[in-house]
C-alpha cells in the first residue's frame, strides 16, 4: 500500500477529473490567454527601428549624396 501511495504523488485526483472538469479547466486556460494577449497588447510600448530614426535618414541621406559626388569626381 505504501509503494502506491508513493507512485501516485500529490494532487492526483483521478475521482474529479471528468469531462465536465476538463472542459472547465480548458475554457478557463484560455479565457487566461486572450487576457494574456489583450493586456500585452495594451502594455506593450511604441519601438522604433533604427533605420526609421531620423538621424539615421539624414546620414543615409548625407551619404548617398557624398557618394554621388565622389564618383562624379571619379569621371571627370
Amino acid at each position: 500500500m505504501d509503494e502506491y501511495e508513493e507512485r501516485r504523488g500529490k494532487g492526483s485526483f483521478p475521482a474529479m477529473i471528468t469531462p465536465a472538469y476538463q472542459n472547465a479547466k480548458k475554457a478557463n486556460e484560455l479565457a487566461s490567454d486572450v487576457e494574456y494577449k489583450k493586456d500585452l497588447g495594451n502594455n506593450s510600448g511604441y519601438s522604433m527601428n533604427y533605420c526609421e530614426t531620423p538621424q539615421f535618414k539624414n546620414v543615409s541621406k548625407i551619404s548617398k549624396f557624398t557618394s554621388d559626388i565622389s564618383v562624379c569626381w571619379e569621371f571627370d
